[in-house]
This record gives structure tokens, sequence and C-alpha cells, in this order.
């Protein structure tokens, strides 16, 4: 989502500050204040002599979105550039709530302003990164949970697929087993009493096989 100038309504106005949006100016120092729950960055612009208010996503935009959006805004800025109280230059790839924790430093073309960061405003991105985090880690344990019910469920389909290929075994043994009974009630007793006992052992080994499987 890309950052909004607020300059008033569709004549162009300059955007009257409301008492919700504490923001503050003195000399080269610039307040970041707050409206609706966002922070705002109101910067003059310098060919245009009017004020715009940046408004900030801090968990969506990095600093390349803000030199981005200060450029558009004004085609007199050729250099916007972010620097930390060190010194140090802000990497375009920073996120805005990392941004947002500490005072930095704004050069735009010649023109070096002091960003001053509210210590609520602090706080209140520490805490929107806690609560990002918890998110985060509800969306894992639901995925983790997913992909278990996924590994249960083909588990259990390869299970039934072994089910169905035991059964398909055990058929014609049961039916060479009625076969050798009939037989030896007519020819052999004895002999086909003994097939019958290692037939009925082996269906007997299978069924407990069987069950096992079930109960995984």
């Amino acid at each position: 989502m890309a950052l909004r100038c607020m300059l008033g309504l569709s004549l162009g106005r300059r955007f009257p500050l409301s008492r919700a949006v504490r923001l503050y100016s003195s000399g080269q120092s610039i307040e970041v204040g707050v409206r609706e729950g966002f922070p705002v960055l109101s910067l003059p612009l310098p060919s245009r002599n009017e004020t715009c208010d940046f408004v900030l996503r801090p968990f969506l935009q990095t600093v390349a979105h803000v030199t981005s959006s200060i450029r558009n805004e004004d085609p007199g800025i050729e250099r916007v550039v972010l620097y930390s109280p060190d010194g140090n230059r802000i990497s375009s790839s920073t996120g805005v709530d990392l941004l947002l924790q500490s005072d930095f430093h704004l050069h735009v073309n010649d023109l070096k302003y002091h960003i001053k960061i509210p210590t609520d405003m602090v706080s209140g991105m520490l805490d929107g990164e806690k609560s990002l985090s918890d998110v985060r880690n509800v969306i894992h344990k639901l995925y983790t949970s997913l992909n278990v019910d996924r590994h249960q469920l083909s588990k259990e389909r390869e299970l039934r697929g072994q089910l169905e290929a035991l059964a398909s075994e055990l058929a014609p043994l049961e039916t060479q087993r009625q076969q050798l009974a009939q037989r030896s009630e007519r020819e052999e007793p004895m002999a086909g009493k003994l097939t019958i006992i290692i037939l009925e052992q082996m269906l007997a080994s299978e069924c407990k096989y069987l069950r096992e499987l079930e109960q995984r």
C-alpha cells in the first residue's frame, strides 16, 4: 500500500491538522505524529512551498517506500536519504517499524531534518511487534496441525491399501481351505484334517496381522 500525501479534499487545499494529530515542528526538527492509529510524517516540500503529510504503514512498508513517496510528491526533490543518529545511512530495505523505534535524520536535497519519534510511539511499535509475533505463532501452529492431519490421512490410506491387499491374498487361501475340508470328509480324514489345521493357523496369523494394522 503506497504512502499518501494528505493535502486535504479534492480541491487541493492543504490538509488542516486536527487535535487528534499530535504534530509539532520546530526549525529543522519534525516530530512524527499520529492520525487514526497510524504514524504521520509532516514534511515541507521545497518546490511547492507547502507541507505534505505522509501516512506510514509500519509493518507493510520499508524506507524505500518512504523515500520514493517523498520524491513523487515534489518533482524538485532529487535526493532523499535517511541516516541514523550516529550518522550511518539507513538501508532502503529497513522496515518502517524498525525505523520508527528511534530518532533519525532525513536529508531532502540540501535540507536536513531531525525526525523525532515520541516515546509512546516506540512502545506502541514494540507492542505491535509482539502482537504480530503472536499472530505468526498461531499461524505456525495451524500450519503444523494441518500438516499432521495430512500425514495421518496419508498413513490411513496407506494402511487401508495394505489391508485390501492382504484380504485379496487371504481369499484364495480361504477357498482352498473350504475345498480341502470337503475333500477330507470324502477321502482321507486324517490327512485332510492336518491340512485344514495348517491353513487355519496361516489364516489366524494373517488375521492377527490385520488387527495390528487396524490398531495403528
